[in-house]
Parts: structure tokens; C-alpha cells; sequence
């Protein structure tokens, strides 16, 4: 594995445990490295806190430490720490990331230390002395109490020590505060604690959650005793009270933990229950949540619980620190905790298991400076002066050519280097001559931008004030400082013109102008204009730049806007303009970036309003303007600059319901938004949504006051990552986080960032500005026919290595199979068409039964590659969770007329019908295969009617997809009664055949609903047509046998009744007519356990609403994807049970919605497998191979140790 990529050994590891890979540090130097990183070290940590592999459950009694694995707990195993001693016993302050924070005693014990139990390292605190009060004669220390947890804006630990002394008065208590810095490595003493506040537990140490450290105390406590929540800012090293839910009523005693990563609060009611809330939202008072009670009748007596984990529905309970108990959130019952060789504990914390280092501050001795080796570069070129990149070694002796030899480099460029950040590119670079060849490709440069440019994770914020700073958008943690190619001097050097495809355009008032990329360092210095000389004129420059995909040309726009009042008379092409009001005339200059000149356009034919940028957005620059001859007016013009034409026009501007504001223009997620600041108000933010249609949309409007106290100006820059935050840059001094759901904001903490500063939002690309359309290849559209000269360069390389050595074992094509299939799991459907196409290996592998099996676990465990199929006269397809357009789509059995229907979906296959025929089609391979007819014995038409229903599922038993047939005749001449026939149609069968009779008459046509592997309809009992009491139904797809489920606990039955499946789990809908429509949820298909998801009432929250049909829910959970009467689509959240629709282009009138996931699952004529045929070499050849492979073995393994991946 020395030979993979870094990026890709780095990815491989930051998935392993952290036992292994303490283990695994001893492979080799570069894994020692990357280990090491402190880049991989909170990778890895990101990781760990996502899922429970690297959590652990830490006991302490006495001066015993113990570590179980979760969530398994079947051991506890006893671990060495540093203040193991039989004098003294140890206690847990609390826990961070990884680390502990134990103690034993300031003044007889070993102090306190913190300590990492996965590497074993620690760090020992320095004592430090009580600094007792002079005001009193006898001073005692009431309360001592400690907290620990990270700073993440200062990327440091911290511990926090708070001593509260008493001297008699009940209402009167003076304290000392002092934390501890793991960076600096001392204490330092900070502002007492407010003396209105006392802490209500002696030893509680501090609960860490968002940064802050909790705390329960009372307010004068001889007088008052109200208990409050006081958290305390680890970042700043302020106070503040939290807002508590709305308790019921009863005596409890109040605390505080941590679970999942809220804030939770615990009301002991004495010798009844205990109540958990949690903070769904940090500092949301609208977000505590009642999760669960535990009741003393249901578990037994008990003096406290304290919850530490959950896992599914389960919550694991620490009970009197003397049990563990899992705790059921349906049932409500408590199970113990058997695990071997467990003590008697005192406390339990759950905690993640980390990499985390506890550096030491000793001196170290000076040391004469080293030469430089080869494989260090500093990242001069980009402005960071204390970052260096480190070329692992390269095996096999130093061999390049052997150790970087990629046979499909092409298939690198595509899988590997294109979902790579350009910084990691950058770094990848240093690694070997054909890696810098390949990344400083045009072709690759291009293919990265366009594949970068969709997603947030390249993101960045550059920073203009006076010094320039680039932060990480995903990251938004510290803002660190740049040099970029203008000089201070005499001007002030500001982001004028904008960005694009990770180029900034910067200017100063020295009318100095520089395109310049901040990941590479690359600048062009652009030559300046002339400008005409009259001192009875105020000029003003505005500037824009932007991309035009027509020419290939990045273009720079320059305006000049002349003031005066001395008759001053303009003339442009001819045509003369006098002095209108104070605006004397204007210039229009237009680089182009490849013929590197100036040219003189026609002047514009409207007044800039502002000396802002142009906004960029469809390939045009925009500016609020106003018309030269009522330049008084309050109307308002967007002007857009067509970069393609060079011509102007009016764009059209959205519908407002008062015209007296402040208009300014941005770029939001690609589209053009317009803000309306009224003064003293607030400010709207329109966004178009359709350019070419002009149609625009109210995105947010903010009231001053709530939940922004005062501003004056508002920019938005760009969404969060589930489009629910909006990212705003607030009166140039600091960013905020914006809930367009809630209407709540949130602060920013970046580092280092300035107190007054501009900022724009660029994707980091390896664009050179010098060399941008060097090759002539369209950045619109990529010419994958064209060879360039490092391309042809490096294949003929290749060749020639080929032709001398043969086949080199170093190569792509020689990784092993299950490391190939856990990188091509990881791709998406269209992905995986495209790379079968390499090689016939590639080919071989990804249409192999198992690895089909493999990606459709990871795609669905994922929830990657949803997507909508509406069924109407036509099927249209819509992405999921885009849902911006639906895309007809053509399907096999488009040829015959009539509706098509979508009998329902299963592991990517869609099952069609269209009268008698039938079709399995799968939409993302194209394959389909069509089902023969069914044949049933239908009774006389005159005397009988007949009703055909139809379900399709996967049976996992048989690792078959079945079609089921049901046939249900109402015969008038047999008294009534109904006549089920039911036939099944098995795809490996390739055959019907016929099931005994269903003694059920289902109560709709509707389609079986699959799920736990069974089809769901609801019925009546066949005798009792006209009864009132439905069934629900379910049909096994492997023992083809049907079963009667239970149903819910209604509370009122005069409904109709219908079925869905959300998330996999069976959906009983109860519509109330013109009332409400309830949402029953089935939580545990074996227990048959019911769970009311919501009730949608009428006309309250939707008006007119007849049918529901439950589809996907987001993924932060809180939204539920509604489909209505079979017209629209809407959001329904289940918190603020609010409705909002989902508006969609393309969307027909009348359709069938049915959730459906990519894969790869084979239909129609089996896939061909190539015979691959394997070159044996010659003998002297194999056996010098041989011997070279035994070698490298012997180097990569010490004896006696075994590595297993």
C-alpha cells in the first residue's frame, strides 16, 4: 500500500479504530507521519463522533480506572493511569475528545493530570495556590469544583477551577475563577464568579457541551434558592444564564448532563420518576424537549439516574453509580447491564476515543539547522508561512518510476484526484514528478474546477481589509493572513471587482488591478488605462469581472463616473451628453484576460448608484443603476452586462410591497438576489429562482429587533451545507448564521479576524491566471478528445517503462479486490457507468453480483442516490433532495398508449404497468425485461365486475423479485360474495403461478406497499364486504403466505384508512374528512410497536387537503417530503408543524410519486464477463520478483506482528 496516493491512505485510516492505529505507527515512516498529523488527528476525531466505533465507557472506584467498548459492554477491562496509588483515591473532572481530566487531591495526592488512555500519554498540571480574600478573619472554602473541555476558536484545552469562600453571611460569598491553558501550560486567574450565585453541588464538576461548561447554582440562596443553569464560555470566559423549559408542576431536584451532544436537564422527582430533557438546539429556549421518564414503577426504586449514551432507541442509564441499565424509549422497561469482571463503580463517563497528542512545553536544546531535504517544500507561494508539505519516502530504494507508475491515470484524475480539495492537491504535488505532471494538467485543472465547483467542500472566505486573510468555509475557525501582489503604499487594497472559478480580482486606489488565485499564489498584474485629466471633475472607478463560457475569456470591466459642475460636456463615439444634474459622463474599458489589453466599449446608458462590484450571475455583471435623466427618482434598475455581447439591459425585479427602501445586489448559491434595506426596519432578500422567466421569490425577511437587535447592513454569502442556515456578513464587523426555518441566528467565532472587514466567497481551484486558456479547450465544455503535450508526454513515458519492464506490480489495476470494492462502494451509480468503462477488470468487478449487493448496502445505510418517479401519461424523474426539476425520462413501455402505472420500487428496479403489460425496468442502467402476461378466468362481464391490483418486492430469502397479481370478481348470482385469485410472477422462474385463494377483499385498487419484505394492503374479511372494520394485511414475499397485523391504538375509528412506507417503515394513515390526517409510524415491524409521527389538521396547517401520502424525510429528520391529492409536494415539519410547498419545474399536473434508489441491480439479458488473461514472465524475470517481494516483506513487518485491514 506505499505506493496509493496519500490522500487515499489518509481516508483508509481515518475510518480504523484507535487501537490499530496506535498499532499501526510502527508500519512504516509515512504512516508514522500521517498518524501523526494533527490534520488526520481531528479527521479522525470528526469521524469518531459521527458513529460509536471509537466510543468507550470509562468506570473509576478508588484509585481503579476500567474502559469498555460500546456499545457492545461486555467487558470491563482495568488500565493503568498516572495517579494510580492506595493512599488516595481518583476522581474524573470531566472529559474532552478523547481525554480525561483526572485528579486526587491539590494537597496530599499526585494534583491532577490529563490523560489520554488510547496513547497513553498525559500531562501533569502545575498546583496552584488558593489566593484566599482579605476581607474576612475566618475564610472557608465552601465550594471547589472543576470543568475541562476545548476552546475551538483558540484550538486549545482548557481547565477551569472555581472556588466560592464563605464567611458567615448566607447571601454574601466571594469566589476565586482560574483556568488552565494547555497551550501556554500555566494557570492564570480571570473575574470572579458573579457573588448573586451559588453553586448547589459541592463537587459537580462542569457538564461540556457547544464550547461551554454548565453549571446548576441558585440565586441568593438564604432568600430566593431559584435554581438556574449558568454556562461558561470557554472562548470568551463569559457568563451567561440558560433559559430551562417549562416544568411541570412538583418538587424535583435539578441537574445537568451532557447526551448526544445536547444539553440535557435531569428533574429527579423523589421516589417517583425523573425527567430528561434535552436541548435540541444550544441556546434555543424553543428546543427543550421532554426525550424520555424514567418511571420508579416500571424499574424499581432508585435514588438518581443519569443518562450517558444511546444507541437506536435505547438509552443507557447510570443508576446510583452502582448499575448500568439499558433503557427502552417504547416499552419503557430497563434491562441490566452484564458485564464481566465490572466493579462497583463510583462514576461512569462515556467518552470517544482519539489520536489527540498532550505536548509537553520543556525547552529544548538549540540544535544546529539541517539542510533542507528534497521532499520539504513551504508553502510560500500561497501566503502561509508556517506550513510545509512532506513527500512520504519512496520505497523500493528510491525507484520513482516504479513507485508512481498509475496504468489508468485518466481513472486517477477522474476517482482520485477530482474529490480532492485543492489544498490536498497542492500538497500531492511534492510527491513525485508524474503526480505534479498530472495536477498541473490543463485537462485535470479544468475537469477539478467543474467537479469542485458543485459542492461546498472547496469553499472559501477571503477577507479584504487591511491585510488579506483566507478562511475555511467548511471550517469558519480561524482567519489566517495572506500576501497577495498589491502593495499597501499609498492605497487602500480591497476585493473591487469579485471573484470566479477561484480567481480574485483585486484593486487599490492607486488604480492598480491584479488577478490572483489565494490556493496556488499565481498572479497577473493587469495593465492600467488612461484616464482623461480635469480638475473640476470627482471620478469614480467601479469595477467587475467574470467568466464568459462562450469565448473561454475571463473579462475585467472598468467604469468611470465623472461628477462636476463646471458645464462640463462628455462626448463617446459621437455622441455628446451634457451636464444632467452633477453626472458629467462615463468610460466603459473591457480587458480581455487573453488578448491582455483594454478596449473602449460604448458608455453605459444608465447611472451606477453605488461603487460596488458587479455581481456576477449567468453570465452577466449587475449594477443598481438609475436613468440619466431622473437621477431623483427612488426608482431603481437593475442593469445587467452581458460578458458574451457587451451590450446592456433591463433585468426585471420582483413584486415589492413598499418601494421606499435602499436597494444593493449579491449572488447567492449561483443566483441573483436582490436586499431591500428599510431604514430602521429591516431588510428582505429576493432571489431568482428562474433567470431566463424573471422569476424572483421572497427568501427571508429580517425585522430589526428580533433576532438581530440593530444593524444597518446585511450581506448573504452562502448556504449551509443542508440548506437550512444562511451565512451573513452583518455590518462589516462580524458573521452570523441565519435559520431560515426558525428565524433564530447564531455568532461566528473565527480567530485572528478583523474588527472591520469585506468578504467574498470563492472555490479554491489551480487555475494559473497567466496561462487560463492556454490550450484553447472550452472550460464549458471539457474536449475529452484532446490530447494535451504533458498528457502525450506521460503516456508515451508510460509506454516505454512498459515496453523495458513489463508489467509493474505497483499499478492501479494491482490493488486488491476488496480495497477496489470499498472505493467504488463509495461512488455513485453514474460514476460507476463510466468508470466500467476502463478496463475489463473495472468492468468485471463492478457487474459482479456481490459488489452489486455491496454499493446498494452503502447507498442505502447513506441514503445516496434518492430520486422521485412520477407516473402519469408521462414518467418523469425528480433528484433527491434537489427537487428542482422533474426530467421526463423514457421507459419501456412507452410505445403503447394509455397511463402508465408504477406498481412500486424495490433496490433501484421499478416495476411498470400498462393494461396487461408489464415491465421491471431499471432507470439508471437502461435495462429492462418485460413480464408476460397474466392469465386469469374472468366471469361473465354481464353479471360480474373485476378489479386487478398488483404488487412488486424483493424476497431476500430466495434472492428473487416477485410481481404479485390479485384478482377480485363480485359475482351477483353467488349472493354477493367475492373471489380472490392471486398469481405471483418470479423473476428467476420467469413464470407465474397460482397461489390459493385470498379469503380478503382489499378495500382500494391501490398497490401493495413493500415492507420487512412482505406487501401491505388494507382489507375487509371477505363475507363482511359492508363492514366497517378494516384490516391491515400483509402478504410474505418468501413464504407467500398472508398474516393480519395489529394496528394502532386509534382514538377515534370514524376514518379512511390508507398505507406508506417512510425510511423502510410501514405507514398507516387515518384521513378524518375536512378534520385532520393522522400519521402512524411503526417503529418495530417484529413487535408490531405503533408511534404517532404527526397529526396534519385542517384548515389550520394545509387547506383543502383530501390525501396524504408520506415519501422521504430530511436528513436532519425534522422535515417530513408529503405528497398531496396526487398534485403537489410539501414539506411538513414536525416540530413547528408547518407546512411549506415544494415548488418544482416541470412538474405535471396529476401524477404518482414512489421514492426510488440508484443501483446497479441486473435486469434483462445477463452481463457479459470478460476472460482476462494473465502474462506469466519469464523465469529469471519471476524469480527476481520473487526474491524483491520477499525483501520488501521482510522491511514492512517485524516478526512476530500481524497486520489486518
Amino acid at each position: 500500500m506505499a505506493d496509493l496516493p496519500t490522500a487515499l491512505i489518509r481516508e483508509i485510516l481515518s475510518r480504523v479504530a484507535v487501537k490499530s492505529l496506535v498499532r499501526f505507527r510502527c508500519v512504516s515512516k509515512l504512516w508514522r507521519f500521517l498518524i501523526d498529523d494533527p490534520y488526520f488527528i481531528k479527521l479522525h476525531l470528526k469521524r469518531s463522533q459521527q458513529n460509536t466505533t471509537n466510543h468507550a465507557l470509562f468506570l473509576i472506584r478508588d484509585c481503579y480506572l476500567y474502559s469498555a467498548s460500546f456499545p457492545t459492554l461486555d467487558r470491563a477491562t482495568l488500565i493503568d493511569h498516572p495517579l494510580k496509588s492506595d493512599r488516595f483515591g481518583t476522581a474524573i473532572l470531566g472529559s474532552c475528545n478523547g481525554l480525561l481530566c483526572l485528579s486526587n487531591g491539590e494537597d496530599e495526592g499526585k494534583g491532577t493530570v490529563l490523560y489520554n488512555p488510547a496513547t497513553r500519554k498525559n500531562r501533569k498540571l502545575p498546583r496552584s495556590p488558593i489566593d484566599f480574600p482579605a476581607w474576612g478573619f475566618l475564610v472557608l472554602c465552601e465550594r471547589i469544583v472543576y470543568g475541562f473541555g476545548y476552546d475551538h476558536v483558540h484550538d486549545d484545552y482548557r481547565v477551569v477551577r472555581i472556588i466560592q469562600f464563605y464567611e458567615g453571611h448566607r447571601d454574601f460569598y466571594g469566589s476565586e475563577v482560574k483556568v488552565y491553558s494547555v497551550k501556554s501550560g500555566s494557570w492564570r486567574r480571570i473575574a470572579d464568579f458573579p457573588r448573586e450565585y451559588y453553586l448547589s453541588y459541592k463537587r459537580a464538576s462542569g457538564v461540556y457541551v457547544n464550547g461551554c461548561l454548565h453549571w446548576v447554582v441558585t440565586r441568593k440562596p438564604a432568600s430566593d434558592g431559584t435554581l438556574l443553569i449558568v454556562a461558561f464560555d470557554l472562548a470568551s470566559e463569559e457568563r451567561r444564564v440558560l433559559l430551562q423549559p417549562e416544568y411541570p408542576t412538583g418538587e424535583f431536584h435539578l441537574n445537568v448532563g451532557a447526551l448526544q451532544g445536547w444539553l440535557c436537564v435531569l428533574c429527579n422527582y423523589p421516589y417517583i420518576r425523573t425527567d430528561v430533557w434535552v436541548m435540541k438546539e444550544y441556546g434555543v429556549k424553543e428546543s427543550w424537549v421532554n426525550l424520555f421518564t424514567v418511571s420508579q414503577q416500571k424499574i424499581g426504586p432508585f435514588g438518581y439516574v443519569r443518562p450517558l449514551a444511546m444507541k437506536g432507541s435505547e438509552v443507557l442509564l447510570d443508576q446510583d453509580s452502582a448499575n448500568l441499565l439499558w433503557f427502552d424509549l417504547h416499552t419503557q422497561l430497563a434491562m441490566t447491564v452484564n458485564m464481566r469482571d465490572t466493579p462497583r463503580f463510583l462514576y461512569a463517563e462515556m467518552m470517544v476515543e482519539s489520536l489527540v497528542p498532550l505536548q509537553s512545553h520543556k525547552k529544548k536544546r538549540k540544535r544546529k539547522p539541517k539542510k533542507k531535504r528534497k521532499n520539504v517544500e513551504t508553502m510560500t507561494s500561497i501566503g502561509y508561512s508556517d506550513v510545509t508539505l512532506h513527500t512520504p519516502p519512496l520505497p523500493h530504494g528510491g525507484n520513482l518510476r516504479k513507485s508512481t507508475e498509475l496504468r489508468g491515470c485518466d481513472v486517477w484524475d477522474s476517482i482520485c484526484g477530482l474529490s480532492l480539495l485543492a489544498k490536498m492537491l497542492l500538497q500531492l504535488r511534492c510527491v513525485c514528478k508524474a503526480w505534479n505532471v498530472v495536477i498541473q494538467d490543463p485537462d485535470f485543472v479544468k475537469l477539478h474546477l467543474q467537479v469542485s465547483g458543485e459542492g461546498l467542500d472547496n469553499l472559501n472566505l477571503i477577507i479584504s481589509g487591511e491585510k488579506m486573510h483566507l478562511v475555511d468555509f467548511n471550517l469558519l475557525n480561524k482567519a489566517v493572513q495572506v500576501n497577495h501582489p498589491l502593495k499597501f503604499g499609498q492605497g487602500f487594497t480591497n476585493v473591487l471587482a469579485g471573484s470566479c472559478n477561484g480567481l480574485v480580482c483585486l484593486a487599490n486606489q492607486d488604480k492598480e488591478i491584479a488577478l490572483w488565485n489565494p490556493m496556488t499564489g499565481h498572479y497577473c498584474m493587469i495593465p492600467a488605462t488612461k484616464s482623461p485629466k480635469d480638475s473640476n471633475v470627482l471620478r469614480s472607478f467601479i469595477y467587475g469581472f467574470g467568466y464568459d463560457p462562450a469565448s473561454d475569456d475571463y473579462k475585467i470591466v472598468r467604469i468611470l463616473q465623472q461628477y462636476g459642475d463646471s458645464g462640463y460636456e462628455f462626448s463617446d463615439e459621437g455622441d455628446s451628453e451634457s451636464e444632467i444634474d452633477h453626472f458629467a459622463g462615463s468610460e466603459v474599458h473591457v480587458l480581455s484576460l487573453k488578448t491582455k489589453c483594454w478596449r473602449k466599449i460604448r458608455c453605459f446608458p444608465y447611472v451606477l448608484c453605488y461603487l460596488c462590484s458587479g455581481v456576477l450571475s449567468n453570465g452577466a455583471l449587475h449594477w443598481v443603476a438609475r436613468e440619466r435623466h431622473n437621477l431623483d427618482s427612488n426608482s431603481y434598475i437593475i442593469m445587467a452586462f452581458d460578458l458574451r455581447l457587451e451590450k446592456c439591459r433591463v433585468v426585471s425585479q420582483p413584486n415589492y410591497a413598499d418601494i421606499h427602501f435602499s436597494m444593493t445586489l449579491e449572488v447567492l448559491g449561483g443566483s441573483l438576489c436582490v436586499l431591500c434595506h428599510y431604514p430602521k426596519c429591516g431588510v428582505d432578500i429576493w432571489v431568482m429562482k428562474d433567470y431566463e422567466m424573471g422569476y424572483w421569490q421572497k427568501l427571508i425577511s429580517i425585522a430589526q429587533g428580533k433576532p438581530i437587535d440593530v444593524f444597518q447592513y446585511i450581506k448573504p454569502l452562502a448556504y449551509s451545507r443542508n440548506s437550512r442556515e444562511l451565512l451573513l456578513l452583518l455590518d462589516y464587523e462580524k458573521l452570523i448564521w441565519y435559520d431560515l426555518l426558525k428565524k433564530t441566528m447564531r455568532h461566528v467565532c473565527i480567530g485572528d479576524l478583523p474588527s472591520s472587514f469585506d468578504t467574498e466567497v470563492f472555490s479554491g481551484s489551480l487555475l494559473d491566471p497567466n496561462n487560463v486558456s492556454g490550450n484553447g479547450v472550452n472550460l464549458g465544455g471539457l474536449n475529452l478528445t484532446h490530447t494535451s503535450h504533458y498528457n502525450k508526454q506521460r503516456n508515451d513515458s508510460m509506454v516505454r517503462h512498459e515496453k523495458q519492464s513489463g508489467p509493474s506490480k505497483h499499478s492501479l489495476r494491482s490493488l486488491p479486490k476488496k480495497l477496489l470494492c470499498h472505493i467504488f462502494s463509495q461512488l455513485s451509480v453514474k460514476v460507476l457507468l463510466q468508470v466500467q468503462c476502463v478496463c475489463k477488470t473495472w468492468y468485471n468487478l463492478i457487474n459482479d453480483p456481490e459488489f452489486i449487493k455491496l454499493h446498494l448496502e452503502a447507498s442505502s445505510k447513506c441514503k445516496r442516490g434518492l430520486s422521485l418517479i412520477l407516473s402519469g401519461e408521462k414518467v418523469f424523474s425528480v433528484d433527491l433532495p434537489l427537487l428542482d426539476k422533474a426530467v421526463e425520462i423514457r421507459h419501456p413501455l412507452l410505445c403503447s398508449e394509455g397511463f402508465t402505472n408504477l406498481v412500486g420500487s424495490s433496490n433501484g428496479l421499478v416495476c411498470l404497468n400498462k393494461d396487461k403489460d408489464f415491465a421491471l425496468w431499471n432507470q439508471w442502467t437502461g435495462k429492462y425485461e418485460r413480464v408476460p402476461p397474466v392469465n386469469f378466468q374472468l366471469l361473465n362481464a354481464s353479471y360480474a365486475f373485476h378489479c386487478i391490483i398488483h404488487g412488486f418486492g424483493y424476497d431476500h430469502t430466495s434472492n428473487d423479485y416477485k410481481v404479485v397479481c390479485i384478482l377480485q370478481q363480485h359475482s351477483r348470482l353467488k349472493g354477493g360474495r367475492m373471489q380472490s385469485e392471486i398469481q405471483v410472477y418470479s423473476l428467476k422462474a420467469k413464470s407465474w403461478r397460482w397461489i390459493k385463494c385470498f379469503p380478503f377483499m382489499l378495500c382500494s385498487p391501490c398497490s401493495g406497499v413493500l415492507a420487512s419484505g412482505a406487501l401491505h394492503w388494507v382489507a375487509r374479511q371477505n363475507p363482511d364486504l359492508f363492514s366497517n372494520s378494516n384490516l391491515l394485511i400483509a402478504f410474505d414475499l418468501g413464504t407467500e403466505k398472508y398474516r393480519v397485523l395489529t394496528q394502532p391504538s386509534y382514538v377515534d375509528t370514524d376514518f379512511e384508512m390508507s398505507l406508506g412506507v417512510l425510511g423502510g417503515s410501514l405507514c398507516v394513515l387515518c384521513h378524518y374528512p375536512k378534520e385532520s390526517v393522522d400519521i402512524w409510524v411503526m417503529t418495530g415491524y417484529g413487535r408490531q410497536s405503533w408511534e404517532k409521527l404527526a397529526s396534519i389538521s385542517q384548515p389550520n396547517i394545509a387547506k383543502h387537503l383530501e390525501y396524504v401520502k408520506p415519501l422521504v424525510c430530511s436528513e436532519d429528520g425534522t422535515d417530513v417530503l408529503l405528497e398531496q391529492d396526487n398534485e403537489k409536494l410539501l414539506w411538513y415539519n414536525l416540530r413547528k408543524k408547518t407546512v411549506r410547498y415544494v415548488e418544482i419545474r416541470g412538474l405535471p399536473l396529476l401524477f404518482e410519486a414512489v421514492v426510488c434508489l440508484a443501483s446497479l441491480a441486473q435486469i434483462g439479458k445477463p452481463t457479459k464477463k470478460y476472460d482476462m488473461m494473465h502474462e506469466q514472465p519469464s523465469k529469471g524475470c519471476k524469480s527476481q520478483w520473487d526474491k524483491k517481494e520477499r525483501d520488501d516483506l521482510d522491511g514492512f513487518l517485524t516478526k512476530g506482528f500481524k497486520l489486518k485491514l
